[in-house]
């Protein structure tokens, strides 16, 4: 027994004397900690680089970054920031202070654990994920005729929508009489009041497509269908729209009774959150969905159907007074159907004869039926139209599907293709502007609605009128119906066609295709066939042989085997071939088409790219968007195109790319490169970007091509050891005259981006365009521009940054106009002195951010050019100066400070009306820090301090009031940081002070300041959160005074009227909230935290009156409050 106690004695001292020994550690092997922590920091620093890297690579993709992925990166950045520099002393500064190194030293071994285990939980990190299509914030004006609205159906819809007990609600109207325009009215309303989570719009149409309407509904909720069975894409659709999320589903245009089963649409029973909202032109619908809520759109009042059509017509009371009696008359034949007068009065515009006024009223009278009066609005519009190739595209439009989003690139390449501008149209880019010319006048005619800038659609009673107008040539067809498959094998005139079904039914439908112009095809899907290579027959191409444009594209998220025929070769008039999502493996057989203009290979899949299409004389646009490309480097085909002129190669890299080469530069007229894929539009008709790729580089012509005509250029390697762009990459005459974004990474040899020392400069033309400059990691940079450059060198300038470049010195060393400069981001360029000189910083009057991190060796952010000719004694500011007048900064909104240890003063030259709307305030880690705004006025005449004294400036000002976030974190020299005379006017929310060791008091009570009042009133009208951590010699935490032998003669009240939260930690010097002189009050906290104060300022927040009210209602209001005593 005795040995079993001495065993168990034994062992509880030996785990005492351990515990003590690791505790003790805390303090003996402080340094030791902290160098372990900085070596596994270090580690956390590259890891960090790494999730941004991939975060960038996410957003440029497309994709949402998941939000564990940014909440990883804000604790990294948290760990990363952590001080190990600072070091407590006590007996006057000989002895470590131990209670400190302790508490510290336990803090940084935690941390050290918590960065391993981040480290860890990095490498399996999962970052993006497909984004959420926008819900109906993405309609405009544009994209529908503007019908008059009545204001009581708005009401009435608006309210039955808001009503929870409405599931279903309808909205029934004829075809034309503005449904659609007035649903999306009330949901974007519904949309800015939060009504609804999301609100999903689809079409149904005549012919409903269950498949796209599922599409459509989960692409903006992020839902995929990857991989799942057909027969299980209704069920997932269901459980996304019933998991309590509030959804408003829009079913437009419903023509008969639809199965929401079928779907994945949940019934009354089971919605939990999803509400439908339905448009039909049949009252019938309605009843048989059960909606709870119908609301019946009639025609236009007929003084409201001529108020609409004077309007489309530009009529004023100017204009002829027999035009007004025709136009009624007109209005009147449009049967009060908006879209009817929208057409024919948009068309009558400036037209001011009565004969064409006379030929569209003679035009509706000819027919009796509602809507063959309107087929012969149409058509009269349609005839009358002067522009030949707007009228050719109007028909082209109505051969795509019912409510189809076409773009204008599509419609170039098919109009290009289909001949629509004729055989000698001259270039791609002439004739893609004469396709926007041409959808302009459509659209001024209300024959065509604009999606957006890139997309168009056709109203459907429009696209019905346009295929009557084409009297049977334009075709749209499903061929899984053996009625349309024999219709349109029997028609023989057929001049554009589309058709969609399964690959079986496409490729036995037995076309007479003497005629066919234009050949769209859809397949879908088929069980039967799952990943079987489809084989084309050879027939298929052979009774189609004049064809000129034809399309494959398979509607599915996978791509499809499909093999083409020898048969092919056939096509003698192939203008232009489009593949969308297929797998086409072999397809040197192209390379025998010698009419071929336009390959188009979005999504597909090819062996290589066929050496032949090289030797394809009219050969103009290559298009290869996220194609796979399984052997060979592509671009030593495509630099032998030579008639290539445009050219978009777009995440489509494989492991052969290595050098990039273009054709035949003088040939190039618009061209997208690019490691990620990126869908072509108008944004930029010039653009490379290689950055995440180190093994691809521009070939040595290709680059000097690039630089001189590029719009946008990002790049990660340049092959040559080229010292600078200009003017050894680019001669100065040349200049990069286009050049709207440059970006470039890693580019160690690059000293200077322009050198004019040893030249004679020869004006600002050279980056004139310039609005987005971006350097990363340019070792050896030094200088942006090395010798003079013009004043208006970067006018158009708008965002520069700049990151990781070790040797930068200076940003802008000569005077420079930055008047369009909004954005400045610095981080880690420890050589950078300074940044502007102070006249350069009176052109940033448009700079909203200022955002310098890192850089260590930075001692001044504006420098004064006169100190070069004046002694510092000699520079003063007179009042009746421009300078003092001006506004420094008028539309500065962040300015954000980190890690600057040499910087003293932030902002210098400040005055009277500088920084008006200035919102945010974060300083972290500038030690040296003594002022912010302005010099000690001891020092210069200038009369600013820390934070102006109202009284010292000639006017009282109110610049910084609408600050609303103020960081101040590790600037050792500060004192104070306000003074009580501007705390009425500012409206703070947030103020965050951390590691600030000689700061005394935050808010200072001068002497000059006390009026005799004793009631102040509101000081911080809007601040809601006070945290203040490791400020050692801070004694009051609201007011202090400048000397503490005054005395006030009377009690001050002061309110803090939104104050909710307060966090105190490690304020070991704290005496109270205030001095006995100032009583401040504010309203019940939501959370009080006290950790390591002294036990004196404790109970001096214990006593603390809340409010001015009774003892019994303080000791309510406390118990209510979160409050926490360390």
């Amino acid at each position: 027994m005795a040995s079993f106690l001495i065993d168990l004695a034994k062992l509880y001292v030996e785990k005492c004397i351990n515990g003590v020994i690791a505790e003790s550690s805390y303090i003996c092997c402080f340094t030791r900690i902290a160098d372990d922590f900085e070596e596994e920091r270090a580690w956390l620093e590259d890891a960090t680089t790494t999730i941004k890297t991939r975060v960038d690579v996410a957003t440029m993709r497309g994709e949402d970054v998941q939000a564990n992925a940014l909440f990883w990166e804000e604790e990294a950045e948290k760990l990363i920031q952590e001080d190990t520099k600072t070091n407590q002393k006590c007996f006057f500064g000989f002895c470590p202070h131990c209670i400190w190194r302790y508490r510290r030293g336990k803090e940084l071994t935690n941390k050290k654990e918590q960065i391993k285990r981040l480290i860890e939980t990095g490498e399996k990190l999962s970052i993006g994920f497909t984004a959420r299509l926008p819900d109906v914030e993405c309609y405009s004006p544009g994209q529908y005729i503007p019908f008059e609205i009545s204001p009581s159906k708005y009401k009435e819809l608006l309210d039955a929508l808001k009503d929870d007990n409405n599931f279903i609600t309808g909205m029934q109207g004829m075809g034309g009489t503005g449904k659609t325009t007035l649903v999306k009215e009330v949901c974007m309303k519904l949309k800015q009041s939060k009504q609804f989570t999301q609100i999903i719009h689809t079409t149904v149409s005549f012919s409903p497509d269950i498949k796209k309407i599922q599409d459509d509904i989960a692409r903006p909720l992020g839902l995929k269908f990857d991989d799942c069975n057909e027969s299980d894409r209704h069920k997932i659709l269901w459980s996304r729209l019933t998991n309590g999320e509030k959804i408003l589903l829009i079913l437009d245009d419903v023509w008969e009774d639809i199965d929401f089963d079928e779907i994945g649409i949940p019934y009354s029973d089971n919605h939990k959150g999803c509400r439908i909202l339905v448009t039909t032109r049949n009252i019938l619908v309605c009843y048989r969905l059960g909606c709870s809520k119908t609301i019946q759109l009639d025609l236009l009042s007929k003084e409201d159907a001529w108020i609409m059509f004077q309007r489309h017509a530009g009529l004023s009371k100017t204009s002829n007074e027999s035009l007004f009696e025709i136009g009624r008359e007109i209005a009147n034949e449009c049967k009060r159907l908006p879209v009817a007068i929208a057409v024919i009065a948009s068309n009558l515009e400036g037209k001011q004869h009565h004969k064409e006024w006379n030929e569209a009223l003679n035009s509706m009278r000819s027919a009796d039926d509602e809507i063959l009066k309107f087929y012969k609005c149409i058509q009269f519009t349609y005839e009358n139209m002067k522009n030949d190739n707007a009228k050719k595209l109007f028909l082209l439009c109505s051969v795509f599907r019912e409510d189809d989003k076409i773009s204008t690139e599509m419609l170039t390449r098919f109009g290009i293709g289909g001949g629509l501008f004729g055989e000698d149209y001259g270039s791609y880019k002439d004739a893609r502007s004469q396709v926007v010319i041409s959808k302009q006048v459509l659209r001024d005619s209300c024959l065509l609605l604009e999606e957006n800038q890139n997309k168009v659609k056709m109203y459907d009673l429009i696209r019905d009128a346009a295929l009557q107008i084409a009297n049977r040539e334009i075709q749209t067809v499903k061929l899984d119906g053996k009625n349309q498959k024999a219709i349109v094998e029997r028609e023989k005139n057929i001049k554009y066609l589309f058709c969609e079904g399964r690959p079986k039914d496409v490729f036995s439908c037995k076309l007479d295709g003497s005629k066919l112009v234009i050949l769209i095809v859809t397949v879908y899907k088929d069980e039967e066939c799952h990943n079987v290579k489809i084989e084309v027959p050879n027939s298929f191409f052979e009774t189609n042989n004049g064809l000129r444009v034809f399309h494959f594209l398979y509607d599915n998220d996978h791509k499809i085997p499909l093999s083409l025929p020898r048969s092919i070769e056939s096509l003698k008039n192939i203008r232009s071939l489009l593949f969308t999502l297929v797998d086409l493996g072999d397809i040197s057989t192209l390379g025998n088409l010698q009419s071929l203009e336009t390959l188009d290979l979005k999504d597909c899949k090819i062996d290589e790219l066929p050496l032949g299409i090289a030797d394809l004389e009219k050969f103009r646009l290559l298009n290869l968007e996220s194609c796979e490309i399984v052997r060979n480097n592509p671009f030593e085909v495509i630099e032998r195109c030579s008639s290539l002129e445009e050219l978009y190669f777009t995440g489509s890299f494989n492991t052969f790319c290595r050098e990039i080469t273009f054709p035949k530069l003088q040939s190039l007229q618009r061209f997208c490169i690019d490691e990620y894929s990126r869908p072509v539009n108008d944004s930029s008709s010039k653009y490379v970007s290689v950055v995440d790729n180190d093994e691809v580089f521009l070939s040595e012509a290709t680059l000097k091509y690039c630089m001189q005509t590029t719009e946008v250029l990002r790049l990660r390697r340049i092959e040559t050891g080229w010292r600078n762009l200009i003017p050894q990459i680019v001669s100065m005459d040349q200049g990069m005259k286009d050049i709207v974004e440059l970006s470039l990474s890693c580019i160690s040899q690059l000293r200077y981006l322009v050198d004019t020392k040893d030249i004679v400069f020869q004006g600002p033309n050279v980056v004139s365009k310039l609005v987005v400059l971006k350097l990363d990691r340019m070792e050896n940079l030094e200088e942006l521009f090395n010798g003079p450059v013009s004043f208006d060198f970067l006018k158009n300038l708008q965002k520069i940054s700049i990151k990781d470049c070790k040797h930068l010195q200076s940003l802008f060393k000569f005077e420079q106009n930055l008047c369009n400069l909004k954005t400045i981001e610095l981080q880690n360029c420890p050589m950078l002195v300074s940044l502007f000189r102070r006249l350069t910083s009176r052109n940033l009057v448009l700079l909203e951010e200022l955002q310098i991190a890192d850089c260590e060796g930075l001692e001044n952010i504006i420098t004064d050019e006169r100190r070069d000719e004046e002694s510092r004694e000699e520079i003063h500011v007179d009042d009746d100066d421009h300078d003092s007048r001006a506004s420094m900064f008028p539309k500065l909104k962040v300015l954000d400070i980190e890690g600057s240890s040499p910087l003293k003063y932030i902002l210098p030259f400040l005055y009277t009306q500088s920084l008006p709307v200035l919102e945010a305030i974060r300083i972290r880690r500038c030690e040296e820090l003594k002022y912010i705004f302005g010099h000690d006025y001891s020092m210069l005449s200038y009369r600013l301090c820390i934070w102006e004294r109202v009284q010292c400036l000639p006017i009282q000002s109110y610049r910084m009031c609408n600050i609303k976030e103020i960081v101040l974190c590790h600037i050792l020299k500060i004192k104070s940081v306000f003074i009580l005379s501007i705390t009425p006017k500012m409206l703070l929310e947030t103020l965050t002070i951390k590691n600030c060791d000689e700061l005394k008091n935050i808010i200072l009570d001068t002497v000059d300041e006390i009026t005799g009042g004793n009631n102040w009133g509101d000081v911080f009208p809007k601040l809601k959160s006070i945290s203040v951590e490791d400020c050692m010699q801070l004694e009051y935490i609201i007011f202090g005074h400048d000397n503490h032998d005054h005395q006030s003669p009377s009690e001050i009240n002061l309110r803090l009227p939104a104050l909710k939260y307060i966090n105190l930690c490690n304020l070991p010097g704290l005496v109270a909230m205030c001095t006995r002189q100032h009583r401040t009050t504010f309203p019940p906290l939501v959370e009080l935290e006290c950790n390591g104060c002294s036990h004196v300022a404790i109970k001096s927040f214990r006593d603390f009156g809340i409010h001015p009210i009774s003892k019994s209602q303080d000791d309510a209001i406390m118990k209510d409050s979160v409050v926490k005593w360390y």
